[in-house]
């Protein structure tokens, strides 16, 4: 199966990216969106990375202690601690990851749901400002991504205008799949004011990216991320 090509560069590109934590969230702008399109998402997930010192992440760790349980995993010298809440939303998972390698941590926080309504995202947003406040003037580079449902809307052709309207795209750039057993059919980024996190790939500056995929009974599914796509679907 094919890699999603944005996997790699938003590892890259992470590295790179000097992005201020804010108030806004791409999640609530695309939600709002399919919503609008009346398209049904069937899960979502956003990503926060910070990158910090290892006393800054031992720091963390001890906030934690109360309220996560915390696994340490070693291997070729990185240390990897994965918690989760002991308490949580029944309809929200989240997932904090510390990695530790040569004097310096990685912290990842993924949440996500099948859901989205506004106890949700009261919750969400509450875990993210939560994020933002202990890690203080770390920059926390986000990434989001939201999985829709097979629609003959998808199928007929007839979304691309629409989304690109309502989402305000700039410009769009696309790559169409040649590899004939390949589950995707075409990728698309683009560039749209909405998003503040943007990247540049091979000079072009992007903070949306889209996949079409080729389900069963010969019907599409869109797979949409800001800036890109960070987990493969």
């Amino acid at each position: 199966m094919r890699k999603i090509t944005a996997i790699l560069i938003a590892c890259y590109w992470f590295f790179q990216m000097d992005v201020q934590a804010t108030t806004t969230h791409d999640i609530d702008q695309l939600m709002q969106t399919m919503d609008e399109l009346h398209l049904e998402v069937t899960d979502w997930e956003v990503t926060h990375i910070v990158k910090m010192s290892t006393k800054e992440a031992e720091h963390y760790m001890l906030q934690m202690d109360d309220n996560y349980v915390i696994v340490k995993e070693s291997d070729d010298g990185t240390k990897v601690y994965q918690a989760e809440p002991k308490s949580k939303l029944a309809s929200i998972d989240q997932q904090i990851q510390i990695i530790e390698n040569a004097g310096n941590s990685t912290l990842q926080l993924t949440i996500s749901s099948i859901q989205w309504n506004e106890q949700i995202e009261s919750y969400y947003k509450l875990l993210t400002s939560n994020l933002q406040s202990d890690v203080k003037l770390n920059k926390v580079s986000s990434y989001t991504c939201v999985n829709v449902v097979d629609s003959d809307i998808i199928i007929n052709g007839l979304l691309n205008d629409e989304l690109w309207d309502k989402m305000k795209v700039v410009h769009t750039s696309e790559q169409k799949e040649t590899l004939q057993q390949s589950v995707y059919e075409r990728e698309v980024t683009a560039y749209t004011p909405l998003f503040q996190q943007e990247i540049d790939v091979n000079n072009d500056i992007i903070n949306m990216q889209m996949m079409i995929k080729n389900t069963q009974k010969n019907k599409k599914q869109l797979i949409i991320g800001t800036p890109v796509i960070l987990n493969e679907y």
